[in-house]
């Protein structure tokens, strides 16, 4: 069965940028070694809170892909936050 698809549609499509949130956070910290959620926002152009939620899901489970890299000052803001980076054991 064929179904009559718009231009606008598959152009949208064709514009999408399918990976996931997730994966852009992750990406983001292991381009940048350490990050907070304000440099990986930046980085990203993902709203923090968005970043806050996908750096918990890479945080979490019995996987978990990053760990606390300690309090440092953000590149982004200037203030003392939580850091990131990417676990050893996945390489």
């Amino acid at each position: 069965m064929k179904t009559n698809v718009t231009q606008t549609s598959i152009d949208s499509y064709n514009g999408q940028n399918f990976d996931t949130e997730r994966d852009r956070v992750f990406n983001a910290i292991w381009f940048l070694r350490e990050a907070c959620i304000a440099d990986i926002a930046k980085f990203t152009g993902i709203d923090k809170s968005a970043v806050s939620g996908r750096l918990n899901e890479l945080k979490k489970g019995d996987n978990p892909k990053v760990e606390h890299a300690g309090k440092k000052k953000s590149k982004a803001t200037g203030i003392m936050a939580d850091h990131w980076r990417v676990k050893e054991t996945l390489f």
